[in-house]
Order: structure tokens, then sequence, then C-alpha cells
């Protein structure tokens, strides 16, 4: 677990919709016993109508999905599920997201 880590969302009641869940957490603070997380869903679940820089498209296994970076959220560490993939690659266009909400850049 650590930061642009993704991870498989173990909640039956989301994972249709949510199927992965980006770590964006610095690993300074990976002894609390919380992660803040983005949500991810399939490209093709998503209405592509809104802000690029807000939610960018990400391909993860093969697959393309949409970070929703407006639904940035905490979950209990424990509640991660098994690691799928690292977005180090991808970090500028995750921050850009996360600023965008905060700062508005």
């Amino acid at each position: 677990m650590g930061q642009f880590s993704v991870h498989v969302n173990t909640d039956p009641a989301t994972q249709a919709r949510f199927p992965l869940f980006v770590d964006i957490q610095d690993d300074l603070l990976s002894f609390l016993a919380t992660r803040v997380v983005i949500p991810l869903t399939p490209l093709d679940r998503h209405d592509r109508d809104g802000i690029p820089m807000l939610t960018p498209e990400l391909t993860i296994e093969g697959k393309h999905y949409v970070l929703l970076a407006p639904q940035l959220m905490h979950l209990k560490a424990d509640r991660l599920g098994p690691l799928v993939a690292e977005l180090n690659a991808e970090r500028r266009e995750v921050l850009t997201a996360v600023e965008m909400i905060f700062r508005g850049l």
C-alpha cells in the first residue's frame, strides 16, 4: 500500500460502479488507520461531458478507467483490496485533478 497504488474495491455494494481505488495519501502518513483514495470507474460507464483535467482517463491492466477526483474520499486502510497496479507514471494527471478540486487550477 502506498501513494499512487491502485486497489480493488471489495465493497459488493459499490464495486460494479467503482471497481478500483487510487490511494493518493502520502506514504509519510502510512501510520494512520485511513487512506485518502479516489475511485475509478470504467470509461464506458462514465459521461465524458465533464472537465477532462478533473476526471482524467487512465489505463490499468489494458482497461480504460476515469479517475473521479470530485469523489475523493477516505477508507479504512484494511478495507482496501489487493494491489493491482501502480500509477507513478500517471502521478501528474492524478495530482492535477486533486489540485483542481482544492485550488481551481
